[in-house]
């Protein structure tokens, strides 16, 4: 039997990466989003078989739609709606003050901002860059010398190297996943 191959980043827009290799090159240089500097463009190729027409239908949504939800997200979400889940959630992390900390599709940056503000260096994904621009503003505003950094990436194929992260967290994103392909990667 020989040896599963695991599919490799693809850091091209996943129209470009329908249209096969070599379209706008190849390997594993970070490409910055063009709606927001300083938010990197990780998104790798999506996971074999039928999963790729499931994330593309994910980003679609998220990347056209989700601001249509923004004032309902913030009515049904904000805090303090879920304080008493959250705020134990990140204690139960027992996270040192520093440490770097994965927020595993971080949304809209409600999570990123409690990790923050507890003095955790947080990296938070997720595979909307419409999300992680909003996300990094929350962050920046609220705490500007926070040590946040937003990456744009399937959650199903990471680009940390392995045993990046002693700690990730992450709320309402097991549901989008498939978690086979997902725990190679944490």
């Amino acid at each position: 039997m020989g040896q599963e191959r695991r599919p490799t980043a693809d850091r091209r827009p996943l129209q470009e990466q329908e249209q096969g290799p070599g379209a706008r090159g190849q390997g594993l240089e970070e490409e910055r989003s063009a709606l927001e500097p300083g938010t990197w463009n990780l998104t790798p190729l999506p996971a074999v078989g039928g999963r790729r027409a499931v994330i593309q239908a994910e980003l679609a949504w998220h990347e056209q739609e989700a601001h249509r939800r923004y004032s309902l997200d913030e009515l049904l979400y904000d805090p303090p709606a879920f304080d008493a889940v959250v705020g134990p959630a990140i204690d139960f992390l027992a996270a040192a003050p520093g440490e770097r900390v994965l927020d595993m599709g971080c949304g809209e940056g409600k999570e990123t901002y409690a990790l923050a503000e507890r003095g955790l260096t947080v990296i938070s994904t997720d595979l909307s860059h419409v999300q992680l621009a909003r996300a990094r503003e929350r962050v920046r505003d609220a705490l500007p010398d926070a040590r946040a950094h937003f990456v744009q990436a399937n959650a199903e194929e990471l680009p940390f190297a392995a045993g990046a992260f002693r700690v990730i967290y992450g709320k309402a994103i097991l549901h989008h996943l498939d978690l086979n392909l997902s725990l190679i990667h944490i």
